[in-house]
């Protein structure tokens, strides 16, 4: 059974939320992220059975960045990112 994927924003509600995860504002994370997208796009790995690996970890350039900021503000070890994010310490 295949569980639903929860994107990492749902937990941030306000700027608040968004200067103590990343250091940025929520309208300045917005206008960063515009200019990340043009270069992340979620991939797809390829030859691994269905629902085993061949998903993309992040849904959208968006939760990339979010990912890559909070990483960088609290830096958290891979092993702590894996449970706050929901997956594997390798990835």
């Amino acid at each position: 059974m295949k569980s639903q994927r929860i994107s990492i924003f749902s937990n941030i509600k306000s700027d608040r939320d968004f200067r103590a995860t990343t250091g940025l504002s929520k309208e300045e994370f917005n206008r960063l992220s515009e200019k990340f997208s043009c270069y992340y796009t979620p991939t797809v790995l390829s030859g691994f059975p269905n629902g085993f690996g061949n998903n993309s970890i992040f849904q959208n350039s968006k939760e990339a960045l979010f990912f890559l900021l909070y990483h960088y503000k609290v830096a958290t070890t891979y092993d702590v990112l894996a449970i706050s994010f929901g997956i594997g310490r390798a990835t």
